[in-house]
């Protein structure tokens, strides 16, 4: 069992690098953790504060092929703000003046919420209020 302990200890670090940032993270490391996560599925990934040096757009532009969707990444020790949702369509609304020639289907909002619980003990669904739930296009 040694060698298969020390394998099983590798891949559980490997993996602990990728799982953290993803489950407790917020900022530049959730969004770079979201960032590879999207690259090792396949999809092209450009960080766009990166590319203009602010935060003027959407986190990430993520492609594959000629589709195009922006990505919004946040984070929420509690509950997640519904004006975060405000802020995704907001990039979306802009987009078109940043890159006129780079058109993209919409925006992804990745949502890592009440970061201060373990996983399994915060809420399912980031938003609950019915009405606005229902305003969500």
């Amino acid at each position: 069992m040694g060698r298969l302990g020390t394998i099983l200890d590798r891949d559980k670090a490997a993996a602990d690098e990728i799982r953290h940032p993803l489950l407790y993270g917020s900022g530049a490391d959730l969004v770079d953790a979201v960032a590879g996560v999207l690259a090792a599925s396949g999809l092209e990934v450009e960080n766009l504060d990166e590319t203009f040096g602010d935060t003027i757009s959407a986190d990430l532009l993520a492609s594959i092929g000629q589709r195009r969707m922006l990505v919004e990444v946040k984070s929420a020790t509690g509950n997640a703000a519904e004006n975060l949702v405000e802020v995704a369509v907001k990039h979306l609304r802009t987009w078109p003046a940043l890159r006129p020639n780079d058109p993209v289907e919409g925006i992804v909002l990745v949502l890592n919420h009440q970061t201060r619980l373990h996983p399994d003990d915060r809420n399912a669904e980031p938003y609950s209020r019915r009405e606005f739930l229902e305003s969500l296009t």
